[in-house]
């Protein structure tokens, strides 16, 4: 028999996507970030939105997708903890 995905082989597999998921991407979502790209170009904007397979970015030319294949990292600043009045 083949390996093919048939839909039992599916649900015995142990990973679902949702597991494979960065889970830094969602507490940085709406933040200014700078990417990095594997050619060595610089992309700055907000965080929009990702996916699985894709990061959306807002900068003042517009809205760019970038493939996360062709990042090499993302630098962003922490939010600021708001510090406790006295």
């Amino acid at each position: 028999m083949s390996d093919n995905l048939t839909e039992d082989n599916l649900q015995k597999m142990p990973e679902t996507r949702e597991r494979r998921l960065p889970q830094f991407l969602p507490k940085i979502l709406g933040q200014k970030v700078t990417i990095r790209l594997s050619d060595g170009r610089l992309l700055q904007g907000e965080l929009k939105a990702f996916n699985a397979y894709e990061l959306l970015i807002g900068t003042p030319r517009g809205e760019t997708i970038v493939f996360k294949g062709q990042v090499a990292t993302i630098d962003y600043e922490p939010p600021k903890e708001k510090e406790a009045s006295a």
